[in-house]
């Protein structure tokens, strides 16, 4: 059984909980909500093998299911990363379906993270975000409080 914290539990009064994906087809739900959120083409989207090699590896994501129907509708991606020979989490991806976008399931998400990153050992968490979108800048900077450290042009490509 997926650990859940307290936290998560009671936040789930919106019809949606939080666990972590595990199966084969949770993870290609991602693959699909990914499509669905991003518009990206196959080349740049993060693949099924993608997300079990990292959870092999440490890494981990969290999903938003429907309690009604157990449909993913947001995940966020962890990954373990080494800074400074310290164990850090890198958050890879966070990806919430247009029909459950501006009613805090985002934050709930990204709280979450942040708990179970404590909950192992790991107080400090890098992501990269596009600062020009209004909606992701609002979100990270005045929702979550994130303090940007550098920023690249055209990181992705």
């Amino acid at each position: 059984m997926p650990r859940q914290t307290e936290k998560v539990e009671r936040a789930a009064d919106d019809g949606v909980m939080i666990r972590e994906c595990t199966t084969i087809e949770e993870f290609d739900a991602c693959v699909r909500l990914q499509r669905e959120v991003f518009g990206m083409p196959d080349l740049e989207l993060s693949p099924r093998r993608h997300l079990i090699v990292s959870r092999l590896a440490g890494g981990w994501i969290l999903g938003a299911f429907t309690m009604a129907d157990d449909e993913l509708v947001g995940f966020v991606h962890h990954l373990v990363a080494v800074r400074a020979d310290k164990i850090i989490g890198y958050s890879h991806m966070m990806a919430v379906s247009a029909r459950y976008q501006n009613r805090g399931l985002g934050a709930r998400l990204k709280w979450a993270q942040r708990e179970r990153a404590l909950e192992e050992g790991r107080n400090f968490i890098r992501w990269t975000f596009e600062p020009m979108q209004a909606r992701n800048a609002h979100f990270n900077l005045n929702r979550l409080g994130v303090c940007i450290r550098s920023y690249a042009i055209n990181f992705y490509g």
